[in-house]
């Protein structure tokens, strides 16, 4: 697995606009954070924004709210943010969906895509039938691709026909 560097870690910035946006309270409540918890990485500094004085949050603020408020509401403290965090760029707008913190490196790692992941564990597979001369198993796997391959080229020639 790579391990990727804080700064090439996936930010939530994107300005794609969301149809609906949450209210601070909104995502205290989904994370099962208290709220003064929640005013506290404001006054601690964590947080770029006073989720007391944002009626609706942006997308880059909800990603921030809900990447430090999900740390808080497991339990981190001043402390444990600054080791967690020190890292990262502020403002947090990070996914915790798509990083996870390696305790063993003590860095932030993005998750492989599960398209990344399917292709290794595909290539392995082939490497170690080949080295075990697995020719049956190798031929099964080539008809099966072929077999597909040709499905779908049959399907591409119907659907040009309309």
């Amino acid at each position: 697995m790579k391990y990727e560097t804080a700064e090439a870690l996936p930010r939530e910035d994107s300005a794609q606009g969301q149809f609906f946006h949450c209210s601070p309270q909104q995502v205290c409540d989904e994370l099962g954070l208290n709220w003064i918890a929640a005013m506290r990485l404001f006054e601690s500094g964590w947080l770029s924004f006073n989720p007391a004085k944002v009626v609706e949050m942006g997308e880059g603020q909800e990603a921030e709210f809900r990447f430090l408020g999900a740390l808080a509401a497991a339990g981190c403290d001043d402390r444990m943010l600054a080791i967690l965090l020190k890292t990262l760029q502020k403002p947090y707008r990070y996914n915790l969906g798509r990083i996870y913190y390696d305790m063993h490196r003590r860095a932030w790692v993005q998750l492989p895509r599960l398209s990344d992941r399917r292709e290794n564990m595909l290539q392995k597979w082939i490497e170690e039938l080949a080295e075990e001369q697995d020719k049956a198993a190798l031929l099964a796997i080539r008809s099966a691709i072929d077999k597909e391959l040709a499905s779908m080229y049959e399907f591409e020639q119907i659907a040009s026909l309309f």
